[in-house]
């Protein structure tokens, strides 16, 4: 099983995989439930309110260590998972690290909220999910084993909402939970 590859707010180095999930701040609901259900499958990730540094940083106003630890994460990560919401459109941090990542040549993927309508190249050109079924797909064939199935990986899925067909921001503020796409 993997280990976190933030523990004690300091980086792990040494793993093949680790998934770097950009957000901005106003979707934490969704990027903390992401976080929680990607580590629960054992997938490593790089996740801001995990590193401490990056924390202690934001809470000094320490720019410079901010932007360090932003790019110690994007180094040390092999995948960015960004969560694409309208609240993104305001974000400054979000563009810069999938332009991070992208410069890194790290594979990118992109959550889309179901009422995100217009997306930039830079996120069309990167691989799209539009459920938790396209997440889990993802997870499955992109950063575990791709021969497993979603079945056999039981992938976690008790910090996701169930109650939407799509992403959107209110569905991980309240629950009951997610209905499976229709086929």
């Amino acid at each position: 099983m993997f280990e976190s590859v933030l523990r004690y707010g300091k980086i792990i180095v040494g793993s093949e995989t680790c998934v770097f999930i950009s957000h901005n701040s106003r979707d934490k609901p969704m990027a903390r439930a992401i976080a929680a259900t990607l580590t629960e499958a054992g997938i490593n990730i790089y996740y801001d309110e995990h590193d401490k540094l990056l924390q202690t940083a934001a809470g000094s106003n320490d720019n410079k260590s901010i932007v360090k630890c932003i790019e110690d994460g994007l180094d040390c990560s092999s995948h960015l998972l960004g969560l694409i919401t309208k609240a993104t459109y305001g974000s400054w941090w979000v563009p810069y690290e999938i332009g991070g990542a992208s410069g890194r040549s790290k594979k990118c993927a992109h959550i889309i909220a179901a009422d995100v309508y217009r997306l930039p190249a830079y996120i069309n050109i990167a691989t799209v999910l539009l459920d938790i079924d396209d997440l889990f797909k993802w997870a499955s064939s992109t950063i575990l084993y791709s021969s497993k199935t979603l079945k056999e990986l039981s992938l976690p899925t008790s910090h996701l909402p169930r109650n939407k067909d799509t992403f959107s921001y209110q569905s991980f503020l309240y629950p009951p939970y997610f209905r499976p796409r229709k086929k």
